[in-house]
This record gives C-alpha cells, structure tokens and sequence, in this order.
C-alpha cells in the first residue's frame, strides 16, 4: 500500500520531469528510495528493475513515458534472470539484494515527498506539507525547517535526501536565493 502511494506520488511527476535530473521519473525514484548518491546512480538500475518485478505496484511503470522499467526488464530477460544457473544469475540476485538494503535502511521511518519545483525526496516522519528544504552551508545533506507558529523563526524537522541536491551547483547559482534562517 505505501509503495503504491510513493509511486503515484512520482508518477505525478511524469508529465513536467526536467531530464537534466535524470533519464526518467523512474531513475529518480529508484535513486531516491535507496538515497544513492550520483556515483551510484548507474548501479541503482538492474537491483531496482529486479526489485521492482517483485515488490512494486505498477504504478510507476505504467505512467513513466520512458519506458525505463520495460526496457530494463527486457535487459534482464536476456541476461537470463529466473534461470537457476550461471554466474550471472548469482550476480544479479548481489544488486536485488544490494538494492534492497539500500532501499531499506533509506525509506525505514521516513516519508516520501515531492516538492513544488518537481523534485523528489526522503524526510522524517514529522515533515509535512508547507515546510522548507534547505541547505545549511558545511552540511553534506539538506533539511527540512518549519516556520514557528509565532512568526519569530524557523524549527528544525528533520534532515532530509533531496534527489539531485548539487550543493556546490548553489553556489555557482548567481540568481539562487541565499536566505537566513533562524532556528530555535
């Protein structure tokens, strides 16, 4: 049930994706669930595919234009996934597993979100609609601030793993916003 709501969530994103994030909604989203950083990106795609045929919904393949998780799928047909011999077979059951702790250790007590840009991420469990994503300088990860009922400043919600996060890419941003924030 809650993977069907996160890929629907994604799939929200289909129709305005901005491929300078990624090839497809469906990349993001398998990064974004395992919080892989770019590096890693490229050895999301075979544990996620496997992953998905065994515990995703549907949704996402269904809705990504791409064609991502189908033609994924066929790779993995031709490499001669369910065949109960071959070396192959063994190194692919390594990247569902891989990817599956991955997955696990990132998701466990947090939730899934999209932000208003198109965008998408993982935050706690007290994030809620109407927060703020931001990067604090010297930080490696963003975080999630909520404005004080009072007006008088910002509250601390949690961190977060914003796909695509690119701190060095703000700073070189001349029209990216710079704001100060004070947290209580």
């Amino acid at each position: 049930r809650i993977m069907k709501e996160w890929e629907s969530l994604a799939a929200t994103l289909t129709t305005e994706w901005s491929l300078s994030l990624a090839s497809s909604v469906s990349t993001a989203f398998a990064a974004t669930i395992s919080a892989a950083q770019p590096p890693a990106l490229r050895s999301v795609d075979v544990g996620f595919v496997h992953w998905y045929r065994h515990n995703g919904s549907g949704v996402l393949e269904a809705a990504d234009p791409t064609m991502f998780l189908r033609e994924h799928e066929f790779y993995l047909w031709w490499l001669g996934v369910g065949k109960e011999e071959g070396e192959e077979n063994h190194h692919l059951g390594y990247e569902f597993n891989e990817f599956a702790d991955k997955m696990e250790l990132a998701c466990y007590g947090r939730r899934f979100f999209t932000t208003e840009k198109g965008n998408m991420g993982l935050a706690g469990p007290r994030a809620r609609v109407g927060d703020r994503i931001v990067y604090l300088p010297g930080g490696d990860q963003a975080f999630v601030l909520r404005r004080r009922d009072d007006g008088t400043g910002w509250t601390m919600a949690h961190d977060c793993y914003l796909y695509g996060l690119d701190p060095y890419a703000l700073f070189e941003d001349e029209e990216h916003l710079v704001e100060e924030f004070l947290i209580h």
